[in-house]
């Protein structure tokens, strides 16, 4: 297995995004609270384990924002670093699925990992040997949103952002476009 990576079938990542997907809160708000802490914890004393970076063909797309890499023999699932697409079921959902099959399912790229989100699926920085961005490809199309959270200061892909919606791209064309954190709670 990779540093950082997680080895799983195509199944087994299938299933842990629509876990994370379909996942409910805790009832109990305490045990949230030291897991998150726990989380945090171990992210700090980890994050030089997830610095690695590879190249491998992208064999899989799960959604969007979501693809499983080859690296040797292992399947890695990643999500896009920096953006946040829409789900499957949700308007523009199978616009960014099928726009990130037909840009990069079956190509050689390079992965620079960077750390474990909250549900489990390492974010990584995904670059096709043509040298493009598979999250600013994204937020260029107006197929996804800048992750302000996980990544509040990186100044491309707000501006990417930005133009989407000024040129009203993608799901900018929409009067009221409903983000994926929003519709995953059931707006």
């Amino acid at each position: 297995m990779a540093k950082g990576g997680l080895r799983r079938s195509a199944r087994e990542s299938a299933e842990a995004v629509w876990r994370h997907r379909n996942s409910t809160r805790p009832r109990n708000r305490a045990s949230l609270k030291g897991v998150m802490f726990a989380l945090g914890i171990l992210s700090c004393c980890a994050a030089p384990v997830f610095a690695e970076d590879f190249d491998g063909f992208i064999i899989g797309v799960l959604e969007g924002d979501t693809i499983q890499v080859m690296n040797g023999s292992e399947v890695l699932v990643f999500r896009l670093d920096g953006v946040d697409a829409p789900e499957i079921g949700q308007p523009y959902g199978t616009d960014a699925y099928a726009f990130t099959v037909s840009l990069a399912l079956g190509k050689k790229a390079h992965v620079v990992t960077k750390a474990a989100q909250a549900w489990g699926i390492q974010a990584a920085v995904i670059s096709l040997a043509s040298g493009l961005n598979l999250s600013h490809e994204l937020l260029k199309a107006g197929l996804a949103w800048w992750d302000r959270i996980n990544v509040p200061h990186n100044d491309s892909l707000w501006k990417l952002e930005r133009e989407a919606r000024t040129l009203r791209r993608g799901l900018w064309d929409d009067a009221d476009p409903i983000p994926p954190w929003e519709w995953r709670k059931g707006f």
